[in-house]
């Protein structure tokens, strides 16, 4: 639905936040074993075009933004015209002489000239267009008499009557400029989307907490075995690690749900919480590969392949997922004033992630010899002190970052990330 302008504001620097949190979420945690599938050379070409047609599709969600914007600036219009020629018609003033056919709409200009007084530059009125309308004789004609759907524009007014000032989200969007069929298929495709990507997020937090609470491994287990889910969770308590998902997967449902009730907008503090706390953990994660490659023997680091096009599917996949924040743009680009160079600071905030993006994968790939599905599970303390990913980053991590800091870093950021999905449903 389409939400009036009247709420609270950010200037670009924050709303570059809000995009950048948006976009780097668990699926840049998915790119460093896409990688090692795909290989280096294929994943950095991948990656960057992706990036590019990424930003692209961005920007024509954008132009729709501003297209719809002017659409209902201009059905007003022509509503308000239409009042004010009834209201005139229904007085029994327009019987007079010649000019009387002209007066209603005379009086909806001088109405104008008040109104434009009293907006403020921040919020330019649809009235203001009409004013400086090129062709007052087709305004006249087509406001009375509703033959036409839009107001001619003079060309100096088209960036005005395109200001994206109202929050028209997706959904309104698409019923604006798709046929039924289209969107039917569009909210079918958001749907799933949206539903998947929890499903994504409710998976690695709850493992991610999991993980972390859970402290006890039996003696008689191989210290590089993968445990069952029967395993109790903490010793001396009958919660199996299963239950122990469970509840941690209840907590986290029950926690985020709340944030459907929020205003993502008002939420700054959030996000630049967030921001700090996303940069905390990637930096981490990306100085302890850097640590190992420098450290460790070269038998102990990754060799991955150039290029291997059978990895082509799952990394094109991580990739399109990495760079997904579409959805959320009306809500995140609307309230940001001034909106001056907004392409040109989208691009920025791009290139910044794409790097970011190939500096987690390609660090990940050279310091691992395997890498899991999800690349926080690589810098798990290694319970083998001689294991295959040798006791180094156990090592770093006993004495730089404390034991699980990392998964309740990016369980954090997940929680945040999650309760923006559930805002938009």
């Amino acid at each position: 639905m389409a939400r009036d302008s009247d709420s609270s504001t950010y200037p670009p620097s924050i709303g570059l936040i809000y995009v950048f949190n948006l976009i780097v979420g668990t699926g840049a945690l998915t790119l460093p074993a896409a990688f090692a599938n795909a290989g280096w050379i294929i994943s950095l070409c991948v990656i960057l075009a992706l990036s590019a047609i990424s930003y692209m599709t961005l920007t024509f969600v954008v132009e729709s933004m501003a297209a719809a914007n002017a659409i209902v600036r201009n059905k007003r219009a022509k509503l308000l015209s239409k009042k004010e020629s009834m209201e005139r018609l229904n007085s029994g003033q327009d019987d007079s002489d010649s000019s009387a056919s002209s007066s209603p709409t005379k009086s909806l200009l001088e109405r104008v000239k008040v109104r434009k007084k009293r907006s403020s530059h921040r919020n330019p009125s649809i009235y203001t267009a009409i004013m400086q309308s090129e062709d007052d004789d087709h305004l006249q004609s087509s406001a009375i008499n509703g033959t036409s759907d839009m107001v001619l524009l003079s060309p100096q007014n088209y960036l005005e009557e395109c200001d994206i000032q109202e929050t028209i989200e997706m959904g309104k969007l698409a019923s604006m400029f798709f046929n039924s069929a289209g969107s039917v298929l569009f909210f079918v495709c958001i749907t799933i989307y949206l539903y998947g990507d929890l499903a994504i997020y409710g998976a690695a937090v709850g493992k991610s907490l999991r993980d972390t609470a859970c402290t006890y491994f039996p003696i008689d287990v191989p210290c590089n075995e993968t445990l069952n889910g029967t395993v109790a969770c903490w010793e001396g308590y009958d919660l199996s690690r299963d239950n122990a998902y469970r509840l941690f997967l209840s907590i986290f449902v029950t926690v985020i749900g709340a944030f459907g009730f929020f205003n993502v907008q008002k939420t700054l503090f959030l996000q630049i919480l967030t921001g700090i706390v996303r940069w905390t953990a990637f930096i981490a994660m990306i100085v302890l590969a850097c640590i190992r490659l420098l450290s460790s023997p070269k038998e102990d680091q990754g060799h991955p392949s150039v290029a291997n096009v059978n990895g082509l599917p799952n990394l094109f996949g991580a990739c399109v997922y990495s760079f997904m924040c579409h959805h959320s743009l009306p809500s995140l680009l609307t309230p940001i004033s001034p909106k001056r160079g907004l392409y040109k600071l989208l691009a920025l905030d791009y290139i910044l992630i794409a790097g970011f993006y190939l500096l987690l994968g390609l660090t990940g790939i050279f310091a691992f010899p395997h890498l899991e599905d999800l690349y926080t599970l690589n810098f798990v303390p290694n319970r083998c002190p001689h294991g295959p990913s040798g006791n180094l980053t156990a090592t770093v991590l006993a004495v730089v970052v404390p034991e699980g800091l990392i998964n309740c870093l990016i369980t954090f950021v997940s929680v945040k990330h999650a309760g923006i999905i559930l805002f938009y449903i």
